[in-house]
């Protein structure tokens, strides 16, 4: 994981490089195209509900304190790598529409040419490659547990279960837009993560009677409860 995460950051600020390279080679030619107005249409809440996908982590956050030497520097670090991780995603999506315009791909990798391009590709594919099995590890142990698999049952069964798994992933990958795909994965998934069951949780077992603890927990649940609806119908009917 932690060769993944160098690899990835490595290969951002590669791209950043070639963005720049391209500015510097095109004089800014784009910059003048761009147009910075908000514009609200369907694609709206498709692009909310791939946001929330960012937070797909949220589930690693107590076993990460918890493991912590000085789980007391938690706050500090979790804000810090937020504030880090919110100003990476500023910084190359902008950087990506003023060096490309209106011409942005879904994957800006698409948008870049040349041999240092495709060395960056490449290294997106190990990252996947690397990242895979920790990522769909918890959907197979899911899925062994409803089949009502074990150490048990064999090798054969439980590896057949994962390749099925596996199969039915990467056919998704080649029939399913992308962005409709992260859309469903938003509503589906990562909207539940992120909003609905740490203010649920944090409102049965911390029982929080009045104050802004306990209108933070209903307004995120609130929130979760319409937006999950909202990004997969979205979803679906953006589907091309």
């Amino acid at each position: 994981m932690l060769v993944a995460n160098l690899v990835l950051w490595c290969t951002v600020a590669v791209i950043l490089a070639l963005i720049g390279t391209d500015l510097v080679q095109s004089h800014f030619e784009h910059v003048g195209e761009v147009a910075w107005t908000a514009r609200f249409g369907p694609g709206t809440l498709l692009f909310a509900a791939q946001a929330v996908v960012a937070f797909e982590g949220i589930g690693i956050v107590l076993p990460v304190r918890e493991a912590m030497s000085e789980p007391e520097a938690f706050p500090r670090m979790i804000v810090a790598c937020m504030a880090l991780g919110t100003v990476a995603f500023l910084v190359f999506g902008i950087c990506s529409y003023v060096a490309f315009g209106e011409a942005t791909a879904t994957f800006v990798t698409l948008n870049l040419n040349g041999g240092a391009a495709l060395g960056v590709r490449a290294a997106f594919v190990l990252t996947v490659v690397l990242t895979y099995p920790l990522q769909f590890f918890p959907a197979m142990v899911a899925l062994e547990d409803k089949l009502g698999l074990s150490d048990e049952s064999g090798l054969l069964p439980c590896c057949a279960a994962r390749t099925c798994l596996v199969l039915a992933a990467f056919a998704s990958s080649l029939y399913a837009p992308y962005e409709n795909l992260m859309g469903l994965a938003g509503g589906l998934c990562a909207v539940p993560l992120a909003f609905i069951f740490p203010g649920w949780f944090h409102l049965r077992l911390c029982k929080p009677r009045y104050g802004e603890g306990r209108a933070l927990d209903i307004t995120l649940v609130a929130f979760g409860v319409v937006m999950a609806p909202v990004a997969v119908v979205s979803a679906i009917l953006s589907w091309h």
